[in-house]
């Protein structure tokens, strides 16, 4: 392999596994949160982490001599590419609209076996062919969705919604150097002689690695920050009530000579009070 090509397949495979670490501590910390932001996560994760071996499988396949073993290593390369940019886009997607598990679990299967089936009914050309395509079908749902939801994601992320229309302008190129790549059968060639074609490519990649990273991290710190302020509204607005009870109660047992206080309801409120304080320490 030409040594600037594996320079720059190896930055683009390290910044898939930096984006993996990254979304995997996200996840790791989310534990104690709702159960659907951690799905959430849980997707944009696994999305990294098959990014990250599609790179180290894309790192072996050009290094193997081998014709046969290095086009099942192109193979799953491909699926897991594919793979990956459906669960980061799912995972994104699930921020906004909800997701059927059903239709989840099928698409899932499908980008795994179609490609399969046709290496083995026509060649390797037809997979790769269509794992692009559904890495474009995956980007353009995304982007439609960002669209139609654009007033909320712009409230969710503020001026930062400038690194979304950066990865519509990147992703855009990108595919129409796949279209010229595939013109020139670049695309498919294994040994990649046509260096610059395949640098250009690997670029791309790189970009749009890196344009992901930054759109999930922002999304990520803007959502994060907007269900904390949430939540201390929510909580300062229950222990107002609870103090309003427990001074209730106080100032009938001042004004009123019959036994009207609840003394057990005093303490309970004073101590669902203190554990909304405790609360409110820990964000």
């Amino acid at each position: 392999m030409n040594d600037l090509l594996f320079f720059s397949l190896l930055v683009l495979t390290l910044i898939r596994i930096l984006g993996f670490a990254v979304s995997f501590q996200f996840y790791f910390e989310m534990k104690q949160a709702k159960k659907n932001k951690q799905t959430k996560l849980g997707m944009i994760t696994l999305g990294w982490l098959s990014w990250s071996i599609s790179g180290i499988l894309r790192i072996l396949a050009n290094l193997e001599e081998n014709q046969l073993l290095s086009e099942y290593l192109f193979l799953l390369d491909y699926i897991l590419l594919s793979l990956g940019s459906f669960y980061i886009c799912v995972g994104v997607i699930s921020y906004f609209r909800s997701i059927l598990k059903n239709n989840t679990i099928v698409l899932n299967i499908a980008l795994v076996v179609i490609p399969i089936i046709l290496y083995i009914l026509i060649g390797l050309e037809s997979s790769i062919v269509f794992a692009n395509i559904c890495i474009i079908g995956s980007y353009t749902s995304v982007f439609a969705v960002g669209f139609i939801e654009r007033k909320n994601l712009r409230s969710y992320i503020g001026n930062s919604i400038i690194w979304f229309y950066c990865t519509l302008i990147v992703i855009t190129i990108y595919l129409f150097d796949l279209i010229y790549l595939a013109s020139k059968n670049a695309l498919f060639n294994l040994y990649q002689e046509d260096i610059l074609s395949v640098l250009v490519y690997y670029l791309f990649g790189i970009f749009i690695s890196l344009i992901v990273f930054l759109l999930l991290m922002h999304l990520e710190h803007s959502l994060s920050t907007m269900d904390k302020n949430e939540l201390k509204d929510l909580i300062s607005h229950d222990i107002g009530n609870l103090i309003q009870i427990i001074y209730s109660n106080i100032e009938m047992h001042e004004t009123s000579c019959e036994e009207l206080v609840n003394v057990e309801l005093i303490k309970q409120k004073c101590k669902d009070a203190g554990d909304l304080i405790n609360e409110i320490r820990r964000l």
